[in-house]
């Protein structure tokens, strides 16, 4: 039996620590894409299996390179000081792997990793996995050492890096029964804080497009009467719904808004079982996740959570009647239910005519139960009077009169990214980097089509997560862009096939297309050639985790 001497161990466990170390570098990409997509395992995997073996390349080429210097080092110079060489064989494995982190962690994010006490815990356990490794695979090139192979010392330590993407899945897998108890542990303390609160109004919101843009404009119109509360950003998920209630709510808010979201059936009951909504808002519903949610069915029984969750003989359901699939669940609905229309057919809550749409913004004018309301918003886009009214209508049943919804519809600023004007020498950008979704895409283009007699730029990447539709739609898409843009700046060569070709068959210059790699090579071949008074939409920021490079 072979024995290794004590001072192999500690050399050995130093070793370990110090890969283990840089490794943790090294994972970023994969820790960034794990929270990007929602700490669910399938998304995850699909994002390893649909990288176009990019990263995966980019590791290989550093084991294998790193492996080549480390042997081609210990095969010539081992006869002249075995244990000196190897350790400067090592340390050549650690330059590569340096140059790579230098490389990869500092490359520009769009959304950096956010290090909460979650990620905290991953990492630490994934240190624990990566330095284990190093150490088993030190001592068997120990024991191979004491077999005639001294060549092979420290030659598979080279090959940790590729095992990182499945080294951070596994620290994930085995970390998510404790992770699963803790988000259970929270959502009992938002739910006990909520339960001391019998006389707070919780209005939930979900949809498939309009949630926060809803939420918004729907938290601006009831703060004229109410203490509101609603969720941040778009805080949509039960972690960030809890986190809302435990640190924001408190005695004196009258009024909790909460925006729901959802990727898989079931999501929005989770939410709703310990929120329990008393008022239920359903935006409007397309096939954005449809490649989680498998069909449309699906996507419509998910939104309809909210609705069976409403109960209480106060609670009540508005629809954004301008959708279809919204009025199909408007038709379902048991509870006290209203709807609103842009283009009244009778049924509408509240009204609205003489509506103008331009580039400066939006005039119109509301109307309920006979009073009239003259209303002015900054905001972009006819859809956007979709979204008010909704809102309007549930603010108008919680007791804020039209006068008050109205003031407060002037006051509406822009949601970032959300059809966001910018306005910088001469040139105007449309920022609607949070949208993904087929609906929203015609309505940025209609908002697009107001800026009359000016040259107009579309930056996309395209949408996603559309499963089988995601060519077809992508392909109307670029049609549509033809039909509205004067030139086109489409953001990865593989994803933006589908707009490529649907941009042709339009019509459009060929020569008016440009495909770049990043958004960043997109803004430099902007900066060379836009002109004052230009025109430019950013549409869809895709994150990182979708990025072709």
């Amino acid at each position: 039996m072979i024995s290794l001497k004590p001072d192999v161990h500690i050399i050995a466990i130093l070793i370990s620590i110090f890969n283990a170390i840089l490794l943790c570098f090294v994972s970023y990409r994969s820790m960034q894409t794990l929270q990007l997509r929602g700490y669910k395992t399938e998304k995850y995997m699909h994002w390893l299996k649909n990288t176009h073996g990019r990263f995966f390349s980019r590791l290989f080429m550093l084991c294998f390179m790193s492996a080549s210097a480390l042997l081609v080092i210990n095969i010539l110079f081992t006869a002249f000081a075995e244990e000196f060489i190897s350790y400067i064989s090592l340390l050549v494995y650690f330059i590569y792997l340096v140059a790579f982190i230098k490389n990869e962690f500092f490359r520009k994010k769009k959304t950096p990793l956010v290090f909460t006490n979650r990620i905290k815990r991953l990492i630490t356990l994934y240190f624990i996995l990566v330095a284990a490794l190093t150490y088993g695979l030190i001592l068997l090139s120990f024991y191979l050492h004491f077999l005639g192979v001294g060549f092979l010392r420290y030659l598979f330590i080279c090959f940790t890096p590729i095992a990182t993407p499945i080294l951070v899945l596994v620290a994930f897998i085995i970390m998510l029964p404790i992770e699963n108890l803790n988000n259970k542990n929270y959502v009992v303390r938002a739910k006990h804080k909520l339960s001391k609160r019998p006389n707070l109004i919780k209005v939930g919101i979900t949809g498939s497009y309009g949630k926060t843009s809803v939420k918004n404009i729907l938290e601006a119109m009831l703060s004229e009467k109410y203490e509101v509360l609603s969720t941040p950003a778009s805080y949509n998920t039960p972690m960030g719904l809890t986190k809302t209630i435990l640190k924001q709510l408190n005695r004196s808010h009258q009024v909790f808004i909460a925006e729901m979201g959802a990727t898989y059936r079931g999501d929005i009951k989770y939410i709703c079982d310990f929120v329990k909504p008393d008022i239920g808002i359903i935006t409007g519903i397309g096939n954005q996740h449809l490649e989680s949610f498998r069909n449309e069915e699906n996507i419509m029984n998910t939104k309809y959570e909210l609705i069976e969750a409403l109960s209480g003989e106060n609670c009540f359901a508005a629809f954004n009647g301008d959708s279809s699939l919204a009025m199909e669940l408007y038709n379902r609905c048991p509870v006290g239910k209203l709807y609103t229309k842009v283009e009244d057919d009778g049924g509408s809550f509240i009204t609205c005519s003489n509506i103008e749409a331009s580039e400066d913004g939006i005039r119109f004018d509301l109307e309920a139960s006979g009073e009239k309301a003259s209303c002015r918003t900054q905001l972009l886009g006819r859809h956007n009077v979709s979204n008010i009214l909704l809102s309007a209508a549930v603010a108008y049943k919680m007791g804020v009169s039209l006068q008050e919804i109205a003031f407060a519809i002037g006051k509406l600023k822009p949601v970032p990214h959300r059809l966001e004007m910018i306005k910088s020498g001469g040139i105007t950008i449309i920022d609607d980097a949070f949208n993904a979704s087929r609906e929203g895409t015609a309505a940025a283009l209609e908002a697009l089509s107001l800026f009359e007699g000016r040259r107009k730029i579309m930056v996309t990447p395209g949408m996603v997560e559309l499963g089988q539709a995601q060519e077809e739609e992508n392909f109307n898409f670029g049609k549509n862009i033809a039909r509205v843009c004067d030139y086109c700046i489409l953001v990865g060569q593989n994803q933006t096939r589908p707009i490529y070709d649907g941009l042709l068959e339009g019509g459009f210059a060929e020569d008016k297309i440009k495909v770049v790699s990043s958004i960043d090579e997109a803004k430099a071949h902007l900066s060379a050639f836009i002109n004052e008074g230009d025109v430019i939409l950013f549409e869809n920021d895709l994150p990182d985790s979708y990025s072709e490079q």
